[in-house]
């Protein structure tokens, strides 16, 4: 199901970016945008956790954005959206800054 000839089948000749390096190179050839992300932008691309609490942390973060493009300070944001993640995890103990 996952050979490189099952999925260039399933693909049925468009171009898609796959799990697999062999075939994305081939099937990418001819379209620089999907090549690009494949080769420089997907190895440094972290996916969200699958944690059940996660869509809360994308509110948060939409929240942040809406409260910077409102005029809030930098400042008074980060805290509040730290504060936010804290609460959503459930303690400052299992959350991570940098």
């Amino acid at each position: 199901m996952t050979s490189p000839d099952a999925i260039k089948a399933m693909l049925g000749g468009s171009a898609r970016i796959t799990a697999r390096d062999d075939v994305n190179k081939e099937v990418l050839a001819r379209d620089p945008l999907l090549s690009m992300i494949s080769t420089r932008v997907l190895p440094i691309t972290a996916y969200r956790p699958g944690f059940a609490v996660y869509p809360q942390v994308s509110q948060a973060l939409q929240q942040a954005t809406a409260d910077i493009v409102s005029g809030r300070s930098v400042d008074e944001v980060a805290a509040a959206y730290q504060n936010a993640v804290v609460k959503i995890a459930g303690g400052a103990d299992k959350v991570a800054s940098s």
